[in-house]
């Protein structure tokens, strides 16, 4: 199994043996989806049967799966959050927040127009206010340096931690009983790293949360129109997993997907100066017929 850039590897499989590929490591049975197509369907329609998360002792060992959705196994936390998730994200919900994505959305147009060369940043610091806005109620200026480094470093240990071949105490589960001082034992300076990653985010996820924010927020509605009956200790639990999980998971994946756009228009400037025409075009027209009414 490969230790870096395995969608490389995944992707020649592929090619190879076709859009599922099965491999056994020491006795462990991995399959491999290749399209988007397939993941949908086996772990989205069918939930039920294959959308349970596989066991990484690393990522158990740091506490990544204590608060995180996307890696904690299903159970009664995992079934709560989905819950409060759907109801919170669908479209009717997100609705709310639409004042403070166009707002955001300004804020990075006049951000580029002043600096374009720091694009990465002003890209990052909008999804990070757009999170930051409907989770905490409150407006991220430029100064969340060390909120956003944190949750990049803690995107790049649980990638690492999530993969099968990285460690082996994921192969050999045994090895989290490895005494300290005997040889191979390293891997745990790196879970006590990671503990430590996970406590300062999951803490200032809800220190950051004041509940006399002004501005619309999501814990306010779990408070005030959820129908879960939770404990105020479960309400602190859920506050803290929503909004680590929602920063981690929402600002990476955001950031990615906006910065694959900005290298997809430098690599076919064509299209981008067809697009960039027709972005005129429809900006024109539509100020012009401002203009007359």
């Amino acid at each position: 199994m490969p230790k870096h850039k395995e969608w490389i590897t995944y992707g020649k499989w592929k090619n190879k043996y076709g859009d599922i590929v099965g491999v056994r490591v020491f006795g462990k049975s991995i399959v491999i989806l290749n399209t988007s197509e397939l993941a949908q369907e086996l772990l989205n329609s069918r939930s039920v049967l294959y959308s349970d998360r596989p066991a990484f002792p690393m990522l158990e060992m740091m506490g990544f799966n204590s608060w995180n959705m996307g890696i904690m196994p299903l159970g009664q936390e995992h079934g709560l959050l989905r819950r409060l998730f759907s109801w919170l994200l669908s479209p009717k919900e997100v609705a709310r927040y639409n004042d403070i994505r166009n707002r955001e959305i300004q804020r990075l147009l006049q951000s580029l127009l002043a600096s374009p060369s720091e694009f990465r940043t002003h890209i990052r610091r909008m999804n990070a206010g757009i999170i930051g806005q409907m989770f905490y109620g409150m407006d991220i200026e430029d100064d969340t340096s060390n909120l956003i480094e944190l949750n990049e470093e803690i995107i790049m240990k649980t990638s690492r931690a999530g993969s099968p071949a990285a460690y082996i105490v994921n192969t050999f589960p045994i090895f989290k009983h490895w005494p300290k001082f005997l040889p191979g034992s390293g891997f745990r300076r790196e879970v006590q790293q990671g503990q430590e990653l996970v406590s300062k985010l999951v803490k200032i996820s809800f220190d950051l949360y004041s509940p006399q924010q002004s501005l619309p927020n999501i814990p306010s509605l779990l408070t005030s129109q959820s129908d879960e009956k939770m404990s105020p200790e479960e309400f602190q639990w859920a506050i803290r997993a929503m909004a680590s999980t929602s920063y981690s998971a929402g600002v990476e994946t955001s950031t990615s997907l906006l910065l694959s756009f900005v290298l997809a228009m430098l690599h076919y400037p064509k299209v981008q100066a067809t697009a960039q025409r027709q972005l005129d075009e429809k900006l024109l027209l539509k100020a012009h017929r401002h203009a007359v009414a």
